[in-house]
């Protein structure tokens, strides 16, 4: 009897996909052929490399419109915005393939010195669901460009991203055996990443499944799938947990920054790493803020996703909104105020998937809701006396992904920007990742870069010449 990777569908609660789950042996004979395949990738010219990405970003782009179908069934997001996604990943790659020749040339020192950039071989990519495109995509390109083979284990919960990928590259004119996609359970990914001809693992989730891959990965006393003990200090990128904090200023466009606040934390039903869950607001302004944003709240619509109109959809897994609901829930026991008004967003309900979003008021950093990530469409706001108070609260997290702050003093918007703890701190914007920037955290956001010139440091070793010509 096979085993089977199921995904549930949050707009039903009904399995919308039941896909055999990778058989083991067949993976450990396509690494074998990967490892050689990779060789040969390497010797191939970086610019038939770009021609064949090129192509296969047009036969993504080809599929758009099935694949936003499958984005809302597979995870709920409003049909509406997931072309968004389709975009988002064609500008990213097609940036990465801009810059690629400059970033993986050969760096010359002088006529008997010089510096090449060399792939690390079988690069492991752990894709999320909430964006599966957005966030495979960060690594794909540069792991591709820079000579590498890829396996590739995306979420349960969006299943068909692999497959797309897998097809897409066939009709691009990849080689073969240079991408593998696999639906694996989680003890076959631990026991994947051990693997010693898994050279780099780039993963995407939770604070604790971060955790288990850099432990598996980097453990002289595990074997992987070929039962070869696995070679310690595997690289590797880790982009986790979020608690990205906003800052309105005393000076800011209200009105600009309440709308764009709610779209930074309402988006996606909250359900993004760098979505805003925490906002801190000068005094003077805070009451006036507090009504703009709860306009924009109440505007949103809790619908099914496949409607048009809907503006915010169910969760994605299953008992997440019950979760985040006794959250809410215990900040108000402990003095908090839900402002939100229920009336709006009849479908809410308790153990349903959809949850009408959540603006709390009177909140604390001693509650969870402050402290924890909660990825859901949940904003707690408090306010601040000053500065220097609104970045003590800001730093005080076990996160830093991104921040926000509001304002039209820009200079001291910069000041203060070097004073968060954040991979990225945005001025009047938030919840956008422009791929000319690092994508990069501190603390407990994980380690290691995607995106940007940087992006190809990461796939890459560097290896030394010295030329003695006499």
């Amino acid at each position: 009897m096979k085993n089977t990777i199921t995904t549930i569908s949050p707009i039903s609660n009904e399995v919308c996909y039941e896909l055999v789950e990778t058989n083991t042996n067949f993976i450990n004979k396509a690494l074998d052929k990967m490892v050689l395949a990779q060789k040969e990738w390497a010797k191939i010219s970086l610019e038939k490399r770009i021609s064949i990405i090129q192509e296969f970003i047009h036969k993504i782009v080809e599929l758009e419109d099935w694949i936003c179908s499958r984005l809302s069934i597979e995870m709920g997001r409003p049909i509406r915005y997931c072309k968004s996604e389709v975009k988002g990943f064609v500008d990213r790659a097609t940036y990465m393939l801009k810059i690629a020749k400059d970033c993986l040339s050969a760096k010359k020192i002088d006529n008997n010195k010089y510096i090449e950039k060399k792939p690390l071989g079988v690069v492991m990519i752990i894709s999320a669901w909430n964006y599966p495109y957005l966030t495979s995509v960060n690594g794909l390109i540069p792991a591709l460009l820079s000579g590498n083979a890829i396996i590739f284990k995306g979420s349960s919960q969006t299943p068909t991203t692999g497959i797309t990928y897998e097809s897409c590259f066939k009709k691009a004119g990849l080689p073969e055996h240079l991408f593998l996609n696999v639906n694996i359970s989680h003890k076959t990914t631990e026991d994947l990443v051990s693997d010693r001809r898994i050279n780099f693992v780039a993963f995407t989730g939770s604070v604790k499944g971060g955790q288990i891959i850099a432990n598996k990965s980097n453990n002289y006393n595990l074997v992987g799938l070929n039962n070869v003990q696995s070679i310690g200090f595997k690289p590797m990128t880790l982009e986790l947990g979020g608690k990205d904090p906003a800052y309105v200023r005393e000076d800011a466009d209200l009105e600009f920054a309440a709308k764009e606040i709610a779209s930074g934390t309402f988006f996606n039903s909250g359900q993004c790493c760098c979505a805003i869950e925490r906002v801190y607001v000068h005094k003077s302004v805070y009451n006036r803020f507090i009504d703009l944003v709860k306009i924009e709240a109440e505007k949103l619509i809790l619908k099914h996703p496949l409607s048009e109109e809907t503006t915010l959809g169910p969760l994605a897994k299953p008992g997440s909104a019950d979760v985040i609901r006794e959250k809410v829930q215990e900040s108000i026991d402990n003095g908090a105020t839900q402002i939100v008004n229920k009336y709006y967003f009849p479908m809410s309900e308790f153990g349903s998937n959809y949850l009408a979003p959540q603006i709390l008021l009177n909140v604390n950093h001693k509650m969870r809701i402050i402290r924890e990530e909660t990825f859901g469409p949940v904003m707690p706001i408090m306010f601040v006396d000053n500065d220097d108070e609104a970045i003590k609260l800001m730093n005080d997290c076990k996160y830093g992904l991104t921040a926000s702050i509001w304002t039209n003093n820009i200079e001291r918007g910069e000041e203060l920007a070097r004073e968060v703890e954040a991979g990225t701190v945005y001025i009047n914007r938030c919840d956008y990742l422009d791929p000319a920037l690092a994508w990069t955290g501190v603390k407990e956001t994980g380690m290691g870069c995607s995106l940007s010139s940087f992006a190809f440091d990461s796939f890459t070793r560097l290896k030394s010449y010295y030329v003695n010509r006499g």
